[in-house]
């Protein structure tokens, strides 16, 4: 089941921990379904569903607004991580069994997908903010990197590389990337 209520903070909060809960709590899903990698923003939300045992699984988006819910991508093998970024939503997706994990992308204003990045590598964990995508990459040496690519130029280039396999998480918001690496 997916929910969504307004959190405030109130006048002078001083932690993070303070807040108020404004409005009605709104169901927007209410079946029994699974779902899971909830991402929001704005006034749009993006999920991932699984359906027949979690065999072939669904990405939605659904609109807080006009309460309007758009299919996004369907597989037979994996839909992971989808991150939504203003009309755009990026997620790591496994088209067939032998196949490796591409990050994949859809621009909801024209429904156009297309893969991230083409090069046959493992990817997954993408991010997206102000014309620029991160996301992991097992490309170089056989480790875990952190590819980025200019949306705006179509240029895609290794943003992060060490030799260990540890990098969780990319995240890109305000002009900064950040992960965790241990």
């Amino acid at each position: 089941m997916i929910f969504v209520c307004a959190l405030t903070l109130p006048a002078g909060a001083a932690g993070t921990l303070d807040y108020n809960v404004a409005g009605d709590l709104r169901y927007i899903t209410d079946d029994g379904m699974e779902r899971w990698n909830l991402d929001i923003d704005g006034g749009k939300l993006v999920w991932v569903e699984g359906r027949n045992s979690q065999a072939q699984q669904t990405i939605y988006c659904y609109n807080l607004l006009s309460g309007r819910k758009l299919l996004v991508a369907k597989t037979q093998y994996s839909d992971v991580d989808p991150a939504l970024s203003g009309n755009y939503v990026l997620w790591g997706e496994r088209e067939g069994y032998n196949l490796p994990s591409q990050v994949m992308g859809y621009f909801m204003i024209t429904r156009q997908k297309g893969t991230i990045d083409p090069y046959p590598s493992n990817q997954g964990s993408p991010d997206y903010a102000g014309g620029h995508a991160v996301w992991l990459d097992s490309r170089y040496g056989g480790f875990i990197n952190i590819m980025m690519k200019d949306t705006k130029t179509g240029k895609s280039y290794l943003f992060h590389q060490s030799g260990t396999n540890d990098k969780l998480s990319p995240t890109i918001s305000g002009g900064y990337v950040y992960w965790v690496e241990k």
